[in-house]
């Protein structure tokens, strides 16, 4: 319940991820809705986003890319690459029409990260989840009541009881 209030005075926000490990993060696109520019790796809903920054497009760009090496098998964002999406955002920040022409085509991005999407896709996700509970808890209620009815037909004495419930306990 935080991210309006820290968004509002962000000038930018980082996201970085292993290549293919971010699913989509959404604080980005909360900095996004306000006017903050992303320092990312272009991974997760980073692509659908953000238009990174090449040094001539500021009347497109939103964003500055922190690019992947391989190390031991996995893409991983540099710290070379970090260093330079910092650097850039620095001059950028300091050429108040650039900076600004990123600010608003930031905020051009608002209408594409719906809150309400976003919470309906959430009670639909929450009711799948409640309706297998419930088929669960309706299938372990019939398993108990048959298990019932079965045993109730049964009758054991109390040495088979006893050597049933110790086999159980193992269980």
């Amino acid at each position: 319940w935080e991210a309006p209030h820290l968004f509002r005075g962000a000038d930018f926000s980082g996201m970085t991820a292993d290549d293919g490990e971010e699913a989509s993060a959404t604080g980005f696109q909360k900095a996004l809705m306000n006017g903050a520019l992303i320092i990312a790796s272009d991974d997760g809903a980073v692509p659908e986003s953000v238009t990174f920054y090449n040094g001539s497009n500021p009347d497109e760009a939103n964003g500055f890319n922190v690019p992947y090496a391989e190390s031991d098998g996995i893409r991983k964002p540099t710290a070379d690459g970090l260093l330079r999406a910092f650097r850039d955002f620095s001059d950028v920040y300091r050429q108040s029409p650039k900076f600004a022409a990123m600010v608003r085509n930031a905020l051009r991005q608002s209408p594409r990260v719906s809150v309400d999407r976003m919470a309906q896709d959430t009670l639909g996700y929450l009711a799948e989840v409640q309706l297998k509970l419930d088929r669960k808890r309706e299938a372990l209620l019939e398993g108990q009541q048959q298990a019932e009815k079965v045993l109730s037909g049964l009758t054991l004495s109390r040495e088979s009881a006893a050597a049933i419930l110790g086999q159980l306990k193992g269980y």
